[in-house]
């Protein structure tokens, strides 16, 4: 048996706002991949792009991973990270809205770009603050947003060198938000800047990985903004700025009982059933969980 929800497409059917096309090069110089981003109010001249492949494991116990793509976006003062597949999903889920299409293709776009990294995080905006805003309940149901001081890592710089994508990168090494970090950065990209939290070195960080190995980010592509490329602020109409006990206590509600929670958030009851060989309907789900291995534990 599997899971299905029923109400997939209710993640789709978002109000239609504006998107933002550019290309990313799967390595230096190249112009294969496209890359989607939901715009809202621009924030700043984007000068650089890193794409990184991600994989984390979503559940310890069944050691669980997800793949994806992670895209880090640099301008003069802040950088933007984010999940593609979420922004692809948005994507293709508003194409298919548009041409009325059925549920079951809403499901396979869904099951496709689903997992991966729900949050978006803007580091150094405001000012020495990081911004994070995050989706992982859909984004027409609530997208929490908080502001918390930025924090540095106390990296230990090695001897240890690696190549990534032709840069020679040194490894550093720290404990940040409850992990070990491993961290290799290219002094020929003199940026402070790196997937997620992670920065404070005097170069790019092209890979980084906690000693569990639960989170792995290696630079795929790296190029030059093009002219008039801006980090833009991503928007939703669900978007609620709390602090971060509320948001953690929203996600606890979302990962012990996702029916419950939706029903508590939105006024609307949700169901999830168990679905035969046959595609028929064979069971309502009476609670679900889903495993929660957060990248910062502290």
């Amino acid at each position: 048996m599997k899971v299905r929800e029923l109400a997939l497409a209710a993640l789709c059917l978002l109000p239609m706002q504006a998107f933002a096309q550019f290309r990313l090069g799967s390595s230096s110089g190249s112009k294969d991949i496209a890359v989607y981003q939901r715009v809202g109010k621009p924030l700043e001249k984007m000068e650089y792009k890193v794409l990184y492949e991600s994989k984390y494991v979503t559940n310890v116990e069944k050691n669980t991973v997800a793949d994806g793509q992670l895209l880090l976006e640099v301008g003069p003062v802040m950088t933007k990270c984010y999940n593609l597949n979420l922004a692809k999903q948005d994507s293709i889920c508003r194409v298919l809205m548009a041409q009325n299409a059925p549920i079951k293709e809403y499901e396979q776009q869904y099951r496709k770009y689903r997992g991966g990294l729900t949050w978006v995080l803007y580091s150094n905006f405001p000012a020495n603050q990081n911004t994070t805003l995050d989706e992982f309940a859909g984004s027409n149901v609530i997208v929490p947003r908080f502001e918390e001081a930025m924090e540095i890592p106390a990296w230990k710089v090695t001897a240890e060198t690696q190549e990534i994508l032709g840069y020679t990168c040194t490894l550093a090494t720290a404990t940040f938000k409850g992990r070990e970090w491993k961290a290799w950065f290219a002094l020929d990209l003199p940026m402070d800047a790196g997937p997620w939290k992670l920065r404070g070195l005097p170069g790019l960080i092209l890979k980084a990985e906690d000693a569990e190995q639960h989170y792995c980010f290696t630079a795929t592509g790296f190029e030059k903004a093009k002219d008039g490329e801006q980090i833009y602020d991503r928007i939703s109409p669900k978007t609620e700025k709390m602090d971060r006990k509320k948001y953690e206590d929203l996600v606890a509600f979302y990962t012990s009982d996702m029916m419950g929670f939706l029903e508590s958030v939105t006024g609307m009851k949700s169901e999830m059933v168990t679905v035969g060989s046959n595609g028929e309907a064979e069971a309502v789900v009476q609670k679900f969980t889903t495993p929660y291995n957060p990248i910062e534990r502290k």
